[in-house]
């Protein structure tokens, strides 16, 4: 090698050399790859789907809620304060209609999540008949200012990790939603204002039919009959 072609290399490696380490030790500027939430939201199921009158649908939404990580792209420590190891956070469900930003909240939550720890969850509210949701299952964490916010004031809510399924309440009369039994369940009484039968959804064994149907009669003070359906769905 001859001793020009050497400074040649010198002088294009040094300062790539210098601006590396400058980047890495002495500035911000190295983006560094972080996961996308704090907490995931998985294994949404609907494991009970009951029509309880002409216009009203009683779902259970069943799930797992993991505080996962202590940093993310949403919140790192190197500007803010650690998170503990125990993580007080609000949970909210949020129904609407597919493809829409406007949800309305169906269910809300107070708890506190450990660290690495699942928190399974089963949460039942009500959802109108004869219409889709798109469902939102959202962990926000409450965020304390140093100095009050000009906008929020002293604190606001930050979003940590969420989860979203559907549900079609359209067909649900004649096709389960996904997750629950392929049995039918056929509740013979007159409900309030109305007569007829109202379909019954849920994963449970056969041996749990009779109580319960008549447990769901009972809510409403009925005297219920019972009869089986077995739902084909070749």
């Amino acid at each position: 090698m001859s001793e020009k072609t050497f400074k040649v290399i010198i002088t294009v490696v040094v300062p790539v050399v210098i601006v590396l380490y400058l980047l890495l030790f002495h500035t911000n500027l190295i983006i560094i790859s972080n996961p996308d939430s704090n907490i995931y939201i998985e294994n949404l199921n609907w494991t009970e789907v009951t029509r309880i009158n002409e216009t009203t649908y009683w779902v259970m939404l069943s799930g797992d809620i993991t505080y996962r990580y202590k940093e993310s792209s949403q919140y790192y420590s190197s500007k803010d304060e650690p998170l503990p190891d125990d993580l007080p956070v609000r949970i909210l469900v949020l129904a609407g209609v597919p493809n829409s930003r406007d949800r309305e909240v169906t269910f809300s939550e107070n708890i506190t999540l450990q660290y690495r720890q699942p928190y399974h969850f089963e949460y039942t509210f009500d959802l109108k008949a004869g219409k889709s949701y798109s469902i939102l299952v959202e962990a926000q964490w409450k965020k304390y200012f140093a100095t009050p916010h000009p906008y929020y004031g002293e604190w606001r809510w930050d979003r940590f990790g969420g989860g979203a399924t559907e549900i079609d309440l359209i067909q649900a009369e004649h096709h389960p939603p996904e997750g629950c039994s392929g049995t039918r369940f056929v509740l013979n009484a007159t409900l309030p204002a109305i007569s007829g039968s109202y379909l019954v959804y849920r994963t449970i064994t056969p041996e749990d039919t009779m109580d319960y149907v008549k447990n769901i009669g009972s809510r409403f003070g009925l005297t219920v009959k019972v009869r089986l359906l077995t739902h084909n769905r070749s």
